[in-house]
């Protein structure tokens, strides 16, 4: 059953990132094959093809990832401190005072 779902997850996934992307530049491309690798390393048909797959994802997973997760995380903090700034001036009241 789990693996149903994996493969209809992978099909879903891959046909609406073909449709969102229309490769069209390099970075689209690379984000593409780079979602192509993790998808193949990621079920048993990726280790048969070729061995490394597994290897290839998890560095793929701890090292390239790491920096787009570090990144939002980043993001959102200088949001959240941009916000109680605003707070704290008094420039942002709309919902603490009802005019």
């Amino acid at each position: 059953m789990q693996s149903t779902m994996f493969a209809l997850l992978a099909f879903f996934i891959s046909s609406a990132a073909f449709r969102a992307f229309r490769i069209r530049s390099t970075h689209a491309v690379l984000l593409g094959v780079t979602a192509l690798v993790v998808i193949l390393g990621s079920v048993p048909v990726g280790e048969a093809v070729w061995g490394q797959f597994p290897t290839l994802v998890a560095w793929v997973m701890n090292c390239l990832q790491t920096a787009g997760k570090r990144s939002i995380l980043i993001g959102a903090a200088l949001g959240a401190i941009a916000t109680g700034m605003k707070m704290i001036v008094g420039a942002e009241r709309g919902y603490l005072a009802r005019d």
